[in-house]
């Protein structure tokens, strides 16, 4: 069934309102479309690539790309972290992980209890066959107490096995 307008004034407005919803998501997207340039060029070079697409208050998301098995670190927090990985997702009009592979566990949670420690470990790399950068990647998605905010890093290679110590899901004082 076609949506029908009453009248041409109707239709004006309608076809304002989707430009105007296109112009507005137009700098979201260019800064998106900025990140990624950088993140393929680094993936030829280096074995893993990530890049902080987002971040809100007890929420940061990262896309990763890797040959090899990674790890994830917090830095400078003390708390619960959650880790959650999506190898599809779409995001600014782009979409990620279209022939990737999950490169774990898909849900994670740690206690981190030291200056730094891993808070994930990978067991293999996000790379599954040739294609863009973005169709390689994970979206990983690490939740916080929103008090405090980790600094996370993502190295290529092993963790400290000692150092990790996971559980399923965890809760927050906050939530």
């Amino acid at each position: 069934m076609a949506f029908k307008f009453k009248s041409r004034f109707k239709k004006r407005y309608w076809l304002a309102g989707i430009i105007a919803l296109e112009v507005a998501t137009i700098p979201v997207s260019a800064q998106i479309i900025g990140k990624i340039s950088s993140f393929q060029k680094s993936l030829r070079t280096t074995p893993v690539v990530s890049v902080l697409i987002d971040e809100t208050p007890g929420q940061k998301r990262y896309a990763i790309a890797s040959q090899y098995p990674f790890y994830v670190s917090a830095n400078n927090f003390e708390g619960p972290i959650n880790i959650n990985l999506d190898t599809k997702a779409i995001i600014g009009g782009i979409k990620f992980g279209e022939i990737a592979q999950l490169p774990g566990k898909a849900k994670s949670c740690t206690i981190v209890q030291s200056p730094k420690q891993t808070i994930y470990q990978s067991e293999r790399g996000t790379y599954t066959h040739e294609g863009h950068v973005t169709t390689q990647a994970v979206i990983m998605t690490v939740s916080f107490d929103t008090k405090d905010a980790p600094d996370i890093n993502i190295s290529s290679g092993a963790a400290d096995p000692l150092n990790l110590d996971s559980k399923e899901s965890c809760k927050f004082k906050s939530a």
